[in-house]
């Protein structure tokens, strides 16, 4: 037998699955847990050679993960998030020695990435260094905000960006938690407006 049932909460309902290697039965492959109580399953985490290196979630009693994280030597290393639960990544998160260090976001909620933040690792909390945008949802980067201890300091524009601002009639929003404003009025510069990002 290589499942152990545990009830830990002493309710009598079993709300934790362990699963061994039969070939290794000391070794735990797959766990499965009820968080709420209720005997509904919503955390599933798996294993190699004993470390953990994947763990999914289930956020919103849908019986399906929403959330996923990814682990590399005990360490996070990246989380997924499926935020509206129709099936694509809208928020994905990377790790470094466990800091967060960047996000990318999906504003619109179909999978295609459109806002990229980058975090300065060296300090304590999430100090934003970089953020950037795809405002017209084309997959090329329209807007640069650069930061420095957390502060707006500078934005630079493509062309296409300075256009689709223009037709907007105002700046957008920062999306960066810790970002100070006013923000200073962005800056057309033409030697960058055709980046264009493959992150998907």
């Amino acid at each position: 037998k290589n499942v152990e049932i545990k009830d830990l909460n002493g309710d009598g309902i079993p709300d934790l699955w362990i699963y061994h290697n039969p070939m290794k039965p000391e070794e735990i492959i797959r766990q499965e847990e009820a968080t709420k109580g209720d005997s509904r399953v919503d955390v599933w985490s798996y294993f190699k050679d004993g470390k953990l290196v994947r763990r999914e979630v289930d956020t919103k009693a849908s019986g399906w993960p929403d959330t996923v994280y990814y682990y590399e030597n005990d360490k996070l290393a990246r989380e997924e998030r499926d935020e509206k639960g129709e099936g694509h990544v809208t928020y994905r998160a990377f790790y470094q020695n466990g800091r967060l260090y960047r996000v990318e976001k999906s504003a619109q909620g179909n999978g295609k990435m459109d806002l990229w933040v980058t975090y300065d690792t060296s300090k304590e909390g999430e100090i934003v260094l970089r953020e950037e945008r795809d405002l017209n949802s084309d997959g090329a980067v329209d807007l640069w905000s650069y930061f420095e201890n957390g502060r707006l300091v500078r934005r630079d524009v493509s062309a296409v960006g300075l256009e689709y601002i223009t037709q907007q009639g105002k700046n957008p929003d920062m999306a960066s938690p810790n970002a100070s404003s006013p923000a200073p009025p962005a800056r057309a510069t033409s030697h960058i407006s055709a980046a264009r990002r493959d992150r998907r």
